[in-house]
């Protein structure tokens, strides 16, 4: 698997800053994180397309190419592992993000992160 080895770094309010502009698919069914997301991104100069579920996540991927997706870890209809799946087994290798607003530790090592990237 071969992409961008950029540098990602977060801040406490939860802002994704990343060294270059990219095409970004944010995804989280929250209305509040996802626009406090996007206009954080947008606001680093990123261009930034939002789904507010797993499935338009999904035909978004379908219908553009990103750079980076950011996926919350808990949506209603389809979760955020299950879209980084779907696109996996789809061949696609763009750098998956997970988030979730639960105190739950992600450990890369554990088999069910096995198609995210941080």
């Amino acid at each position: 698997m071969a992409y961008n080895t950029t540098v990602v770094s977060i801040n406490f309010c939860g802002v994704f800053l990343l060294k270059d502009k990219f095409r970004i698919l944010l995804a989280d069914d929250e209305p509040r994180i996802l626009s406090l997301l996007e206009r954080g991104l947008t606001l680093h100069g990123h261009s930034v397309c939002t789904a507010t579920n797993g499935s338009e996540a999904l035909t978004a991927c379908m219908e553009n190419q990103f750079d980076i997706a950011i996926f919350d870890m808990s949506m209603t209809d389809i979760s955020g592992l299950d879209v980084a799946e779907e696109l996996r087994a789809q061949n696609n290798d763009m750098p998956i993000i997970l988030l979730t607003g639960y105190g739950y530790a992600m450990n890369k090592a554990d088999p069910c992160f096995r198609h995210v990237d941080l």
